[in-house]
């Protein structure tokens, strides 16, 4: 029985929305410096494909979503922003933080404003 892999097995990759591992497998298949790897290193390779080919397609969906003119003039800055720590949730925190200090300046005006009345 053969174990070599088929066009039938790359097409199951497919099947399972993991094609860029598929495709890495094949790249790793055809090119002999790979050999060099242990199999816990080629593995990682296949994986990193696959992962950064799942964060190039989300930009480009969002790149897409948004509308710009001329898309590949903004997705470059997209992708620097999309690999920074500038995440939505940071930056939904960020606002919060600045919003909180002049709510409770706010809160503090409006207390002393108000006249206390006198305890007997």
């Amino acid at each position: 029985m053969s174990r070599m892999l088929t066009e039938e097995h790359f097409e199951l990759f497919k099947q399972l929305r993991i094609k860029a591992m598929g495709d890495k497998l094949r790249e790793m298949i055809d090119d002999a410096s790979y050999d060099r790897f242990t199999f816990e290193e080629k593995m990682g390779m296949i994986l990193d494909a696959e992962l950064s080919a799942r964060r190039d397609r989300k930009i480009a969906k969002y790149v897409k979503q948004a509308g710009f003119k001329t898309p590949t003039a903004r997705s470059t800055r997209t992708a620097s922003r999309a690999t920074s720590d500038a995440s939505g949730l940071r930056i939904a925190r960020s606002r919060l933080q600045t919003r909180k200090p002049a709510a409770a300046s706010r809160f503090f005006a409006r207390r002393s404003a108000t006249p206390r009345a006198a305890s007997s």
